[in-house]
């Protein structure tokens, strides 16, 4: 769940957000964000960004967890590793494609 604040301070927005999940009501992130008025778009795309990689990478980490089974095969399993990497530095990318 994501819930927050956001207030304008005279020519500055302040933004306090906190993501909990809602399982164990466990804070999974929270911040406190403060841009002048005039880049308030940057700011939400800037948040909403990060928002979506946190869940993302926590997704991740309950469908680890959730497979606690040995793997089968070793490498196989390292490249699922090093493709979660690869994912999280930004997607299918050329950079990251090496």
């Amino acid at each position: 769940m994501l819930e927050g604040q956001v207030r304008k301070i005279g020519e500055r927005v302040s933004i306090s957000l906190t993501l909990s999940e809602t399982d164990q009501g466990t804070v999974v992130w929270s911040d406190k964000i403060q841009r002048p008025f005039e880049e308030i778009l940057a700011l939400v795309d800037g948040t909403v960004a990060r928002i979506a990689a946190t869940v993302s990478g926590r997704m991740e980490d309950a469908a680890m967890v959730a497979r606690r089974k040995p793997p089968e095969n070793m490498t196989a399993f390292g490249c699922l590793l090093r493709g979660l990497d690869h994912h999280r530095l930004g997607g299918v990318t050329d950079d990251n494609a090496r």
